[in-house]
């Protein structure tokens, strides 16, 4: 398989278009979306979505964190299994057990080879995923994670209104279909009525994912995920606990998935978390426009506690 290549970038560093990068990845097509830093050797920060997981709901993310910290970060953005590159991995449902796998092979094969420092930056259930997966692989060169508005416990809470019955399992089919089948028009029509400012990119993604098993592959997610992660389970205490100098929660006052108590219950339960509180205004799926404001966060907490740069000698 080749590497993904990086963005050609104008002078503000966005890149002139966006678009993703096919990879193989333990033999399952995958979307990736990367910055590459022009020094010749630089820590690595990988973001893992949230669900759905298709890595061009991060591009502006993406882009805002590379530039916000000076380039001198090589910045790689990776997909969930199944969710993105419609018809390319069949008819195959992932489950979260697999999307962990997924990461552990991406960061193994891609990153761990060219970068012995990496960051995670993780959204959502990816913190769950990487919570995991920083457990599980001390010799793979993690040394920050950033989890943004984690879901690592009681996420059924936050599952909403007609998600709420779509993830079932009964009804998954239907929904899958219904998505699929949506005349385009009205989907047009859907994204004119909407003003609420979201990016370009994110729209644009929604479009072209509207496949069967892209579909399929979210719910089933949402599902198992609302089944599974429940209680704080000892994989994932025991993780923050090893761990909890390297770790940087994020939550949101407002959110109904990581909500106020879930911060409040963190740092009862471990006191010496780096655990804040982000804006009332910032919304849980921060990337459909708030990706500014939350790359602006990263970028302080990395300058306030010196994490790990660049000499500038390895420019």
């Amino acid at each position: 398989t080749t590497q993904p290549t990086p963005m050609a970038s104008t002078e503000s560093g966005t890149p002139q278009s966006w678009h993703t990068t096919v990879i193989q990845v333990d033999g399952i097509k995958t979307e990736t979306y990367d910055r590459i830093s022009n020094r010749r050797t630089c820590p690595a920060i990988v973001v893992v979505p949230g669900n759905p997981g298709m890595i061009g709901f991060y591009f502006e993310f993406i882009d805002c964190l590379f530039k916000k910290l000076n380039g001198n970060f090589s910045i790689y953005g990776v997909g969930h299994a199944g969710h993105g590159v419609p018809g390319g991995n069949g008819d195959k449902i992932f489950t979260l057990e697999e999307q962990i796998r997924h990461k552990e092979r991406f960061v193994e094969e891609r990153i761990a080879p060219n970068h012995d420092k990496i960051i995670l930056v993780s959204h959502s259930v990816g913190s769950y995923i990487c919570l995991k997966l920083i457990k599980r692989r001390k010799d793979l060169g993690f040394v920050q994670l950033v989890a943004l508005f984690p879901t690592f416990r009681h996420l059924k809470m936050g599952i909403q209104g007609p998600v709420k019955f779509a993830i079932l399992p009964y009804l998954r089919q239907t929904a899958s279909a219904a998505v699929h089948y949506i005349p385009q028009f009205l989907i047009n029509w859907a994204f004119k009525m909407n003003r609420d400012g979201s990016v370009e990119s994110v729209q644009k993604v929604l479009n072209t994912n509207r496949d069967y098993y892209v579909v399929m592959n979210c719910l089933s997610m949402a599902h198992e995920e609302s089944e599974t992660i429940l209680e704080m389970d000892e994989e994932i205490a025991g993780s923050i606990e090893e761990n909890i100098d390297i770790i940087f929660f994020l939550y949101g006052p407002t959110d109904k998935y990581a909500p106020r108590s879930f911060y409040d219950h963190l740092k009862e339960k471990f006191p010496a978390a780096n655990a804040f509180l982000a804006e009332e205004n910032i919304l849980h799926a921060f990337c459909v426009k708030q990706s500014k404001e939350v790359a602006h966060q990263i970028y302080e907490w990395f300058h306030r506690h010196h994490i790990p740069l660049p000499n500038e000698e390895s420019k």
